[in-house]
Formats: structure tokens, C-alpha cells, sequence
């Protein structure tokens, strides 16, 4: 437990449209840690950090996933306290560079032993990307997975598309950032494992390229149509990437693991299907020269990408100027999956904590979450007897330097 934590409503570490984080500091101990603050009504019976710090206690003990330190609400705010963490991979990644090929090998291999972890709990992430990845300031061989704000419990999924419900728009199921979002979730198919894998595939190519196929604009800075058309171009290259379709070269082990997120059935052998590719990941960092992979300090060294995405003239601001078309047409259906994309859905994306402002309008005032982002209630009460507390807060203003 956590005794009385004081923070400075200037020590912003990030913020998004569902909450601030702080760095605050244990007031008898020194202790600095990491605080997020929402701003949510005691009338609301499902408010947002509990249901992630419940999820982060149920994954509490694995070195991917931050330590929880304490969860409390107040009348007008609710906190959660987590270990302070460093900059995130997308601050790491310079632009135009890359990192090397070795890291890339043990990022990978670090977040395939996490969503082991996550399957094990039946935990769907939903969000994965460079921004929800963070170094680790005290283990420099550490990267840890952060940002649990739309996790989803895998039964719940299931029981919410087994009940007839419409699950095909976005607004069903979070679909998390559309710039690393799997392709299911670009058109509202309910979240399985599978997703992550997905999501870490293009982390990943993400890291050893430097940059992404694709780009996503900012709605907020965008025209409404130049926006729509940067996600489906989104889409359509992801489609053509895992359908072997673009003329890029990308390491085997990546390579791997698209194949493996293809395979949506719900099975046993999803987690040994996540072994083999972790293991793969690990001979991969081993061939090329690292010793040891657990303690070694994980090499930031930008290095120069590979020449496998298109010159910079050929790229624009929102995405490919002429989209798939500048890498050929794929000969394979729109969609593998059976699905077509609906440019007229509402595409909840780009936002630093994971929420789109529309989910504001489908929530109850009352029960504030959606039940399928809700863990069943005897799994809930148990996980809430578990949480460590925060006995006091206190927030303070510093005058502005002048």
C-alpha cells in the first residue's frame, strides 16, 4: 500500500482523452512513481482505471507487465500508481532511422513471452504499438507493456458475439490505434489473441524499418475525407502485406508470426504457436551475437532502414498518394477474412490513450463501461480484495517559472 503519494499538476509524463499521468512521489519513502488521474463520478459503477487495474492485477508478476502500486477513487478522481517507467519505442525510433536488427529480435521476443502471459489470463490487449511499450529506467534489458485501458477478457468477447449483437461497427469493440490495429479490427470483428500477434507483427516491422507501409493521418488535423482515405489505404496495404502482395523484404521471424495471427481459431495451440515464435525471436538475437538476451542491455543505436520501403517522394501526408495501387494490385480477395471495409463506419483512432471521443456517447452515465470491456463479477470482486491501495493524495499547483 501506498501511503500518501503528492504529485505537481505540472509534472505531466502524457496525456490523452481519458486521463493524465503524473509522476508523483511517496511522501515518506521518496518513492517516484507513475500516476494516473481520471476524472470520473463515484455514481459510476464501471469507471475506467479500476477495470485496468484489475486487469494489471490479474497479470501482476511477469517482467513485461508494469508493477501495480496502488488504485484509489476519490469523489470527483480516480488514481492508479504503476512502477515510473522510461520513454516509449516510438520516442526511441528516430526519425528516419531504425534500430537494429538484434533489439528488434529481443522487443519481440520480450512481447511474445507477455502476450503468452495475456492468453494464459485470457486477456486480448487490443492496443499494442510502439507508444504502449516502454523502456525500463532501472533493467536497461527490460521493455514492458503498458496501457490496459481497453483490454478485453477473452470470455466476454465470446459470450458478447454468441448473442446475436451486431459486432461489425467499431463502436462494438474498441478497435485501438488504426495505424497497428489487426485487420479484423478495422472493421469491428471481436478481439481474439490473434489480434496482438498482429498488432506485434507491425511493431515490429515498425522498429526494423523505421516507418510502416502505411500512414494514418490525424483526424483532428485532417480533412474528413483525406483522414478516411489514409485508413483504408491502411487497410489495404496490410492486406496486401500479409497476402504477400507488397515488394518489401522483412525478416523471417516477422514474417512468422503474421503467418501465425492468420490462424483465428481458438484452440490450444495458440500458446504453443506464441512458444515457437518467442523461441525463434531468441535464436534470432543469439545468431546475431547477442550473449544474453535476460541482462544485456538492449542496444537503442539507431542504425540506417533497410532499402524496402518506397523513396520519401513516393510517400505523402496521407499515406500512399495513390494507395494499394502504388504497389500493384493484390490478386487475392479484399479480404481474406471475408470481411469488405466501410469507409462510412466510424473509425475510432489515433489517440495517445487509446479512446475515441465518440465512445463519450455509448456509455451509460451510470455503469460508464461497456460490459464487454468488463471482467466477469466474481473475477472482479476477487481482483478488487487484491488491489493495493493509496491512503491519501494530495495535488499542488507550482507557480510558473518566469
Amino acid at each position: 500500500m501506498l501511503k500518501k503519494l503528492v504529485y505537481s499538476r505540472r509534472a505531466i509524463l502524457g496525456e490523452g482523452s481519458h486521463g493524465t499521468v503524473y509522476t508523483a512521489e511517496e511522501q515518506d519513502t521518496g518513492r517516484v512513481v507513475a500516476l494516473k488521474v481520471s476524472r470520473v463520478s463515484l455514481n459510476v459503477v464501471r469507471s475506467p482505471l479500476r477495470h485496468e487495474a484489475r486487469v494489471l492485477q490479474l497479470l501482476q508478476g511477469h517482467r513485461a507487465i508494469p508493477a501495480l502500486l496502488g488504485h484509489t477513487r476519490r469523489p470527483h478522481f480516480e488514481y492508479m500508481a504503476i512502477e515510473l517507467l522510461g520513454p516509449s519505442l516510438r520516442q526511441t525510433v528516430k526519425r528516419g532511422r531504425a534500430l537494429p536488427l538484434e533489439t528488434v529480435a529481443r522487443v519481440g521476443e520480450q512481447m511474445l513471452s507477455a502476450l503468452e502471459h495475456l492468453a494464459s489470463h485470457h486477456i486480448v490487449h487490443r492496443d499494442l504499438k510502439p507508444d504502449n511499450i516502454l523502456l525500463c529506467p532501472v533493467d536497461p534489458a527490460r521493455v514492458v507493456l503498458v496501457d490496459f485501458s481497453i483490454a478485453h477478457h477473452l470470455p466476454a468477447v465470446l459470450a458478447k458475439a454468441a448473442s446475436g449483437t451486431d459486432t461489425t461497427s467499431p463502436l462494438v469493440f474498441p478497435t485501438g490505434t488504426t495505424q497497428f490495429c489487426s485487420i479484423s479490427a478495422h472493421v469491428g470483428t471481436a478481439p481474439f489473441p490473434q489480434d496482438d500477434l498482429e498488432s506485434l507483427a507491425y511493431v515490429l516491422l515498425f522498429l526494423y524499418m523505421g516507418d510502416l507501409p502505411w500512414h494514418v493521418e490525424n483526424p483532428w488535423h485532417a480533412e474528413p475525407e483525406v483522414y478516411m482515405q489514409s485508413v483504408s489505404n491502411a487497410y489495404t496495404t496490410k492486406q496486401a502485406l500479409v497476402n504477400y502482395a507488397l515488394p518489401i523484404t522483412i525478416p523471417l521471424e516477422i514474417a512468422h508470426i503474421l503467418d501465425s495471427a492468420a490462424q483465428r481459431e481458438l484452440n490450444g495451440l495458440y500458446l504453443s504457436t506464441v512458444a515457437r515464435l518467442r523461441s525463434q525471436c531468441r535464436d534470432l538475437a543469439y545468431s546475431l551475437g547477442e550473449r544474453d538476451i535476460d541482462r544485456d542491455s538492449l542496444n537503442w543505436s539507431p542504425v540506417l532502414p533497410p532499402a524496402s520501403l518506397p523513396p520519401p517522394g513516393v510517400r505523402s501526408d496521407s499515406g500512399y498518394a495513390s494507395g494499394f495501387n502504388v504497389f500493384g494490385q493484390s490478386n487475392h480477395p479484399p479480404d481474406a477474412l471475408g470481411c469488405t471495409y466501410n469507409d462510412r463506419e466510424p473509425v475510432n483512432e489515433y489517440f495517445t490513450d487509446s479512446y475515441y471521443e465518440t465512445l463519450y456517447e455509448t456509455w451509460s452515465i451510470a455503469y460508464g463501461r461497456r460490459l464487454s470491456l468488463t471482467l466477469p463479477p466474481d473475477v472482479a470482486e476477487f481482483l478488487d480484495g487484491q488491489l493495493p491501495d493509496i491512503a491519501d493524495i494530495k495535488a499542488f499547483l507550482p507557480p510558473l517559472k518566469t
